[in-house]
């Protein structure tokens, strides 16, 4: 982990590895870092983080690698700490929707 990079900008980082697109990823991101209780240190250097937040964030970046639609269980891990409950907007089609 890049320790000069922030908790948001690690997230989107594994989302573009992912090929999420990044509205996706940034919703996503937002939503882990809030459900895993990164919301208020989402912006500093991770180098700045206790051992218990920067493994919170090691959970958020392996729960953003988790592809979408590979598996009901890894998507529904995602989805329940992210706290979505509804489908997350998606770039494949205008007006379309996928599941985490």
């Amino acid at each position: 982990m890049d320790d000069e990079l922030t908790g948001l900008e690690h997230l989107l980082l594994t989302g573009w590895r992912q090929r999420m697109d990044m509205p996706r990823a940034r919703a996503l991101a937002a939503c882990l870092l809030v459900g895993l209780g990164l919301g208020e240190v989402a912006d500093r250097p991770v180098r700045t983080y206790t051992a218990e937040a920067r493994g919170r964030l090691d959970r958020a970046v392996h729960l953003m690698c988790e592809e979408p639609g590979r598996s009901h269980e890894g998507t529904g891990r995602a989805r329940d700490v992210a706290g979505w409950s509804q489908p997350v907007p998606s770039t494949d089609r205008p007006g379309s929707t996928r599941s985490l």
